[in-house]
């Protein structure tokens, strides 16, 4: 799919380094986008010298091709073919790309070297076709960030007072508060026997309690066998049972021989024992569609010359990556 691209270039005034960038706006909007860049704590080595510099310190340019119309992989190459000849005509140092050729940046984006590799060889730009279109920035875009205001907070006046201290003076005893009158009431004979039948019931009920939870416990004690965890001695009697694929953990609760159940070293301990394993090593298989079936994808040549039969036919793009 072609989109509509803008490539551009930003000359830094005091010093003459230079960065190359590409967008699918305008380069108003871009810049614009690059103020928001600023705010942010991870910047590329670009954004920070606009912070250093200002927007309104760099010359900004747009670059005229041939065409303006390209896929995504078209733009990139062209993209990487002006920063090349800047690199070559001014110095890896006076550039602030942090990616100058395809090698560093197939290094930061594999998927893009996956996704790219039907399209062959990058292309190259004719020279001529390149033509620097100076722009000149709004007023609204050259807005600088505004740097946070520091307002002290003044430090507030406390008023001490002195209290004089009277010295040798004694103090008037203060009164002590009259203790109510006793209620010297009876209660009735009717108050008397309620509250007696109240407090036998309650004590039958609490009895009762105790006596029903400690014979639980008792029984409880006496009937309860000691269950110990299910142990096996070997992986086969695991699988059996329906263990497999365990943790060390896992493992060891059920008195597997640790140094033994995990033969791959992979971290899963008695894994099933499909057809071609022996002392539960890991799967053989002799092609990828078995792999991916098992589950096995996208795995390095140390995976590959483990499991596969013949691992040099599976990694066909000789990227290191197998069964993609």
């Amino acid at each position: 799919m072609q989109n509509y691209y803008t490539f551009y270039k930003a000359t830094n005034k005091q010093n003459g380094k230079v960065y190359i960038g590409i967008t699918s706006k305008t380069l108003q909007e871009r810049v614009q986008d690059y103020r928001e860049e600023m705010k942010k704590s991870n910047k590329r080595s670009f954004v920070r010298a606009l912070e250093q510099f200002g927007i309104s310190g760099f010359t900004w340019g747009e670059i005229q091709t041939a065409k303006k119309y390209y896929n995504e992989y078209e733009a990139k190459g062209y993209e990487m073919q002006i920063i090349s000849d800047l690199v070559k005509a001014k110095g890896r140092d006076n550039v602030y790309n942090d990616i100058t050729s395809w090698p560093e940046y197939y290094a930061k984006n594999p998927e893009k070297k996956r996704q790219w590799r039907k399209y062959g060889e990058p292309k190259i730009i004719e020279k001529q076709t390149i033509i620097e279109k100076p722009i000149v920035i709004t007023k609204e875009v050259i807005k600088e960030v505004p740097k946070p205001v520091i307002v002290e907070k003044p430090v507030e006046k406390h008023i001490i007072v002195e209290k004089p201290v009277v010295q040798n003076a004694i103090e008037a005893p203060q009164p002590v508060p009259a203790l109510p009158a006793p209620n010297n009431r009876l209660l009735s004979p009717l108050q008397t026997a309620t509250i007696v039948i109240i407090g036998v019931i309650c004590a039958s009920l609490i009895f009762v309690f105790v006596i029903n939870n400690s014979s639980t416990d008792i029984t409880d004690t006496i009937n309860t066998p000691d269950v110990k965890a299910v142990q096996f001695s070997t992986c086969e009697e695991a699988n059996q049972a329906g263990h497999a694929n365990l943790t060390f953990q896992e493992a060891r609760d059920l008195g597997l021989d640790i140094n033994k159940s995990d033969g791959d070293g992979d971290g899963k301990h008695c894994e099933p024992q499909p057809r071609g394993s022996a002392n539960n090593a890991d799967v053989l298989f002799s092609n990828c569609t078995e792999a991916k079936s098992a589950g096995y994808q996208r795995f390095n040549k140390e995976t590959a010359e483990r499991i596969l039969t013949n691992p040099a036919s599976a990694d066909r793009d000789k990227d290191g990556l197998y069964c993609e």
